[in-house]
């Protein structure tokens, strides 16, 4: 099980002006993932080998992991200051720096908390780039992503109930499995937008139609030259069912656990881990249609939240079920 990256006896200087330059911060499941290798490809940005650091909701907290009440496998986290310097060592003097952790979006007066207070030693501010989704298919890919890796043995409407949710938050479960509570986004975005002066929101079904232009936009965003190489082609850690049952066969060896997945880990690293992981989700899986009834309760619950969130962007959302 990977541990959080702990870091002793290494005093740290408090000149911070190497911290990132940029902060994906969600939401899960909106294409962080895929915007993560089509930003890497710019040579003026440099993101870290490990994506989800995780840094922001860690630091000064420690992990939201206890490993009471589950046995499956546990994202690594970095929760030091040193740990979260090393991960940007490799960056080159002209790049930009950046990460993405979708824990940020739903865990926003952590991470808010933190960052205000380490960037101000820095004498600067993160640019912010937030990535929306329609909730209702949010939430639903969000538990078939636990469903494809092992995690979540409950039907939706069990899992995401407020007695399950709460049970299991106080087992030391992670908070990645409250379904409902990561789509509410109007309050989560409200917070950065009064936090941060460079906030740019874009959406999974613009980057899912197309992504040469949310990524140039991003570009501009960022203030870095438009690349003219990039590929945007592939898709990054989807989930669903699986196409067949050799699909289904290679699935579980890839995402679940098992003695040749624990063998490989020691020979492998974390960062080629995680794009094989990532990268192969596309090929094994299609996506699995929701039952109606979760349609339609997923539909009530976000009705509000997304009426907030409108009148706070001023942006509309056709693609949305809502």
């Amino acid at each position: 099980m990977d541990k959080p990256i702990v870091s002793e006896g290494k005093n740290m200087t408090w000149d911070l002006t190497w911290l990132p330059d940029f902060l994906i911060v969600g939401a899960a499941k909106t294409g962080t993932t895929s915007l993560y290798y089509y930003l890497d490809q710019h040579p003026a940005l440099y993101l870290p080998p490990l994506k989800e650091p995780r840094f922001f909701t860690c630091f000064g907290v420690g992990s939201d992991v206890s490993e009471r009440g589950h046995s499956f496998e546990v994202a690594e986290r970095v929760c030091t200051l040193d740990g979260y310097h090393a991960l940007f060592e490799a960056r080159q003097p002209w790049q930009l720096a950046g990460e993405a952790s979708t824990d940020y979006l739903f865990a926003y007066e952590t991470a808010i908390r933190n960052m205000k207070a380490l960037y101000s030693k820095a004498g600067k501010e993160p640019a912010i780039i937030i990535m929306l989704r329609d909730p209702v298919e949010r939430a639903w890919s969000h538990y078939m992503m636990h469903r494809r890796d092992g995690k979540e043995p409950l039907d939706f409407p069990a899992a995401a109930s407020a007695e399950t949710v709460k049970a299991r938050r106080a087992a030391g479960w992670p908070m990645s499995f409250d379904y409902l509570g990561y789509g509410r986004y109007a309050g989560q975005v409200a917070a950065y937008l009064h936090a941060f002066p460079r906030v740019h929101v874009c959406f999974y079904e613009d980057l899912s139609v197309a992504p040469e232009a949310v990524v140039r936009g991003i570009f501009t965003f960022l203030g870095v030259e438009q690349t003219a190489s990039m590929d945007t082609s592939k898709r990054f850690n989807a989930s669903g069912r699986t196409k067949t049952l050799l699909h289904g066969l290679l699935a579980r060896l890839i995402y679940q656990p098992n003695l040749l997945k624990q063998y490989l880990k020691r020979i492998f690293p974390k960062s080629f881990r995680f794009y094989v992981r990532t990268s192969a989700s596309g090929w094994l899986f299609k996506k699995q249609e929701m039952p109606q009834s979760v349609v339609e309760f997923l539909t009530e619950y976000y009705r509000d939240d997304v009426a907030q969130l409108r009148d706070i962007l001023g942006h509309d959302f056709p693609g949305w079920c809502i």
